[in-house]
């Protein structure tokens, strides 16, 4: 695809958003790995999170961001490290914080940790196993957008229509 170079995983049957990454990076032939997910939009500054999650030595690290409105959202809770110290629900209420944007980079080699469980979900199965094991929070300011549900899909939509939104 325009120059790059992709590779395919297709999973025969659902995995889970953590099952889905253990079955791609049995092709993985780097020590670190973009992950993203599929379903926001977020801008951010890929050198500085990877050069963060260098200087870390982390295995994992999650790109954070603050919004207004935690209600789709689980939060996150960082320590003056910006080691993440605890993963919450989402909650009914309309509460301003700290939230996972969705964009992972990955030492390959955490993937052999990830469960067999099928499904397998990195937000709820595997990152909170994580805690004390070098998992990490690099907060952006940049612009989020949300797209997971039909309605937040339209309004993105016309959001990303607009030129000057993106900046």
């Amino acid at each position: 695809y325009r120059g790059l170079q992709l590779d395919y995983s297709r999973e025969k049957i659902p995995l889970g958003t953590a099952g889905a990454v253990k079955l791609a990076g049995q092709v993985v032939d780097t020590e670190h790995c973009l992950v993203m997910n599929g379903d926001s939009y977020t801008k951010f500054d890929l050198v500085s999170l990877y050069m963060f999650h260098k200087q870390e030595n982390a295995n994992i690290t999650l790109l954070a961001k603050m919004v207004d409105n935690t209600t789709r959202f689980g939060t996150i809770q960082m320590n003056e490290q910006n080691e993440i110290e605890k993963f919450m629900e989402k909650k009914p209420k309309a509460v301003f914080g700290l939230i996972n944007a969705g964009v992972y980079i990955m030492k390959t080699s955490i993937f052999q940790e990830i469960p067999d469980k099928i499904p397998c979900s990195l937000e709820y199965d595997f990152f909170p196993s994580m805690i004390g094991r070098g998992i990490f929070g690099f907060k952006t300011n940049g612009k989020f957008i949300d797209i997971g549900t039909p309605k937040s899909y339209t309004k993105a939509k016309a959001l990303l229509e607009q030129p000057s939104v993106l900046t």
